[in-house]
């Protein structure tokens, strides 16, 4: 789900509606020049008008700003490849004016480590890394649909549970 304040252990603060994130963070790394400053963000946040001014805010500027983004293909409106063809965060990126967009398999987690630190190590300047990914993986009946994105029904996530040792959940 969304990192909140107070809920999710290092996070400073609660993002807001989709969109927003970008651009306060945009104004912490203005705030706080030679410092990296870390967004983690998902594929629908995006393809909101925000980010997008952001994004080239970001770049204009050569904001320290990098970001860990979720692509799973999925909204809460449905797969973005169904209602939105052609879309492409990598595209989206890099048409903003990010030079530095690695995309790699999100479970894959050496991958990801090593695009992260190849990003964090890019000077004055945003980067990106997109981590592809199903959604819910591992979880029969909802790994790479639209049911992961907000709440797991019961009927998926009590066996799952189960199955990973976790019997108090029944």
């Amino acid at each position: 789900g969304h990192p909140e304040l107070g809920l999710t252990p290092g996070i400073q603060f609660s993002s807001g509606r989709l969109g927003h994130l970008w651009a306060t963070v945009n104004g912490i790394a203005l705030a706080n020049p030679g410092k990296s400053v870390i967004l983690l963000g998902s594929d629908g946040s995006q393809m909101e008008g925000n980010n997008a001014e952001a994004a080239r805010l970001a770049v204009a500027k050569k904001l320290n700003v990098k970001l860990c983004i979720d692509d799973n293909n999925v909204t809460i409106t449905g797969h973005p490849s169904d209602y939105l063809p052609g879309y492409d965060v990598q595209q989206t990126l890099q048409g903003h004016g990010l030079k530095h967009v690695s995309v790699v398999q999100g479970e894959d987690v050496t991958a990801l480590f090593e695009a992260l630190r190849a990003c964090v190590v890019v000077e004055q300047e945003p980067a990106a890394v997109i981590c592809r990914r199903k959604m819910a993986p591992g979880i029969p009946g909802v790994e790479g649909t639209t049911h992961g994105h907000d709440t797991l029904a019961t009927k998926y996530s009590i066996p799952y549970l189960e199955e990973q040792g976790h019997t108090e959940a029944a």
